[in-house]
């Protein structure tokens, strides 16, 4: 099921390691579902010769044969610049509007370091980015994206979020769940509403109260936008989740696991304030801990996404 508002140019930086190959699933399916074009870069700070480049990226022009995928393949020289800069201009240079990459690549000779990379190229990035993690149970989660689930807290980017979340859940035919996390009362934010009182960690029901009713609005918010955004997901659940005692990144993970997503769809700046819904850092969290591919919003990045 086509469709051409998103995610028409994917980059996938490989290097044949298991991260890599992973990512390179990944972004097959995405690409076979939304009729785009897959581009493969060998990304090097060394001199490479076409054999070698060739023998790197033979295996992912075997899985893209499989998927019956266009592609392409280059290599990335970051000779004057750190990798992760180069695959940012790379991505800017050749019009490709999604990076999908493996978050954990193979050292030596190569110098591909693609953990680290990873992370630098959500910071320079001008475009989404998916992140892939090898795991050892692959399998329960590769390659088939059936269920995606999206983090919302209300915030511009969470918004954008929300929207690439619903295309590709259209596209790739897979539900749609839709979380806020309530987070726990902080400590001293129940002590101030004791009046210096003693109470236990999260303890002030009335506070408590107003974090719930805050994550019920931002949920109800999220669904009038799916309301008035097509297409239609396939299948939309929402809830509201607590952390109970729990950091946000983890209860988005455990929320992720419980549901049993494929793809966790996350905006990275979210909303300040006491309710710490600051989805800057808590992507950052569930990025690294993910055993499912993570996909990063920023605001402003993705305009595609907003028109309906």
């Amino acid at each position: 099921m086509l469709d051409s508002a998103i995610f028409q140019q994917i980059l996938v930086p490989f290097d044949n390691s298991d991260a890599s190959s992973r990512a390179a699933q990944t972004a097959l399916q995405i690409a076979a579902a939304l009729g785009s074009q897959v581009s493969f870069a060998y990304a090097t700070t060394e001199f490479t010769n076409q054999e070698d480049t060739k023998r790197t990226l033979e295996p992912a022009l075997i899985l893209a044969r499989s998927a019956g995928v266009k592609v392409d393949t280059h290599v990335i020289n970051g000779y004057t610049q750190s990798i992760a800069q180069a695959i940012a201009f790379d991505a800017d240079d050749s019009g490709c509007d999604l990076i999908v990459m493996g978050t954990h690549g193979r050292e030596g000779l190569e110098r591909l370091l693609i953990g680290s990379i990873a992370e630098r190229v959500t910071r320079v990035a001008h475009v989404p980015v998916m992140l892939v993690r090898p795991v050892q149970n692959a399998g329960r989660y590769a390659p088939r994206i059936a269920r995606i689930l999206v983090a919302v807290d209300g915030s511009d980017s969470s918004h954008l979020a929300l929207l690439t979340a619903n295309r590709l859940a259209h596209a790739l035919g897979a539900s749609l769940e839709i979380i806020s996390v309530i987070p726990d009362v902080p400590f001293t934010v129940a002590y101030a509403y004791s009046d210096g009182g003693y109470l236990p960690p999260f303890g002030d029901d009335r506070y408590a109260s107003d974090l719930a009713a805050n994550s019920r609005a931002v949920i109800s918010k999220a669904l009038g936008a799916l309301e008035q955004t097509e297409p239609k997901a396939v299948l939309v659940n929402a809830s509201s989740v607590p952390a109970n005692g729990q950091r946000i990144a983890g209860a988005i993970l455990l929320a992720a696991e419980n549901l049993h997503a494929d793809l966790i769809v996350i905006g990275t700046h979210g909303r300040s304030g006491v309710e710490e819904l600051l989805l800057g850092s808590v992507a950052q969290g569930v990025s690294h801990r993910a055993n499912i591919p993570v996909l990063l919003i920023r605001p402003s990045k993705l305009t595609t996404a907003n028109k309906t």
